[in-house]
């Protein structure tokens, strides 16, 4: 759990740069903009392949098939919960929207990456990758509509679902499935850029609270209630129900740790480029990431319990 722990430190850290970035006037509401752009259009993908190129063909391949369906029936499930809770908040829209994107998508990669590993080793990280192919899938096409919601600047429109990252995940599978070898030079260029997305998203996030009152943070009753849904209830649920039918305790694991993980980052850059309310997310991502390190031994205890 220490290694969970340093996670946590480091992004939280990385948010804090952001923060004095703006104050200083190094980053301001353009730059956020911008930079949001530059992730979600070439560092996201970058990131999508980077994992595929890392999987290990020769292992766990009967599995794929049933990762995969549960990945999906994972991102079909969280949406419901999350319209459930919302209406059961009683909060109004465009804010709705926000919350139910929020409940439904989790910082996959950086923090749960190094859960998934501590808990299960090496082996599941490749499932992982499965679940981040179909999160990526679900939130830059099912999340965008959501955090376009009543957003300034542009509307969501169809043709929005088919954006970088959705391309990447689709070539991503078929390099996959296909087998298909990239050049050396070439993996470790798009490695070194998908390398970048975490800290500079992070960045950006704190940049983005810098532009809000910080105390405002912890004044909004129902983030503290998404939080707790988002970080205990939601994986406890998901526990039950996916119990019920996966008799692979790996595949069970790495559902449930998903969808206990923190509010993804990538919501924030995806909401400024529609020009929406991007500070909400931001608490929402600041103020999950420093719980979860309270609630991710009981998401992990949620795993182990005999049901």
């Amino acid at each position: 759990m220490l290694q969970i722990i340093d996670q946590m430190i480091i992004l939280t850290l990385l948010t804090l740069l952001g923060f004095v970035c703006f104050k200083t006037g190094v980053m301001n509401e353009i730059s956020n903009k911008y930079l949001s752009k530059l992730i979600i259009s070439i560092m996201c993908p970058a990131i999508i392949i980077d994992s595929v190129v890392n999987m290990q063909h020769d292992e766990s391949q009967a599995a794929v098939p049933w990762v995969f369906g549960a990945a999906i029936v994972l991102y079909f499930t969280l949406p419901l919960l999350s319209k459930l809770c919302c209406f059961a908040f009683g909060i109004k829209a465009p804010q709705a929207k926000l919350y139910e994107a929020m409940l439904t998508f989790s910082n996959v990669g950086f923090i749960g990456i190094p859960v998934v590993q501590a808990v299960y080793g090496n082996k599941a990280i490749f499932y992982l990758s499965i679940f981040i192919f179909v999160y990526n899938m679900a939130v830059f096409t099912y999340g965008t509509y959501l955090v376009s919601h009543g957003a300034a600047e542009k509307k969501f429109a169809l043709k929005d679902t088919l954006n970088a990252a959705v391309i990447g995940s689709l070539l991503g599978i078929l390099i996959y499935f296909l087998h298909i070898d990239l050049p050396f030079t070439v993996c470790k260029a798009v490695g070194m850029i998908g390398q970048t997305t975490t800290p500079l998203a992070m960045i950006v996030i704190g940049s983005t609270l810098a532009a809000t009152s910080v105390q405002s943070i912890f004044n909004i009753k129902h983030l503290y209630l998404m939080s707790i849904v988002k970080l205990l209830f939601l994986p406890l649920v998901i526990r039950l129900l996916f119990g019920l039918f996966i008799t692979d305790q790996m595949i069970l694991g790495v559902s449930v740790i998903v969808a206990g993980m923190p509010v993804a980052s990538n919501l924030v850059m995806l909401c400024n480029q529609y020009g929406g309310d991007s500070s909400l997310l931001a608490k929402g991502s600041f103020m999950t990431t420093i719980l979860s390190v309270f609630s991710i031994p009981l998401v992990v205890w949620f795993i182990m319990l005999p049901l």
